[in-house]
């Protein structure tokens, strides 16, 4: 009887983790377009990254998404001026908000980022 349960406990932890393993390449489209709409709905601005990962094992039990070479770029009146470019953003969240519908907000427990370069610019106002 105990070894029928150890073998049972086994298998499911076996097969959760592969499914940790897994579920980055099945929601990777998912966060990535989501990444890019909750940007460009929030910012009047140009932007741009090159790819963006997904790990349920990096933070466990949070969910870890990772946007590498992210850049902010402004549109009028200072056109071209980069507000805001990191090598890598690392943004940390509950797992259940990765289930969560288009509509609804995303809450962050912790973000950090590396290689940041932030560019403030104000307008004299009248």
């Amino acid at each position: 009887m105990a070894k029928k349960i150890l073998k049972i406990v086994g298998i499911f932890l076996l097969v959760s983790v592969v499914a940790l393993a897994a579920a980055p390449f099945i929601f990777k489209d998912k966060i990535k377009s989501m990444v890019l709409k909750t940007i460009n709905e929030n910012v009047d601005a140009k932007v741009a990254f090159t790819d963006v990962d997904l790990s349920l094992l990096k933070s466990f039990p949070q969910a870890n998404v990772t946007i590498e070479e992210l850049s902010i770029i402004n549109k009028a009146p200072f056109e071209g001026d980069t507000l805001f470019y990191s090598g890598e953003l690392n943004l940390k969240m509950s797992i259940k908000k990765l289930f969560k519908s288009e509509n609804e907000t995303m809450n962050l427990e912790s973000f950090s980022s590396s290689n940041a370069v932030i560019n403030v610019i104000l307008t004299k106002m009248a």
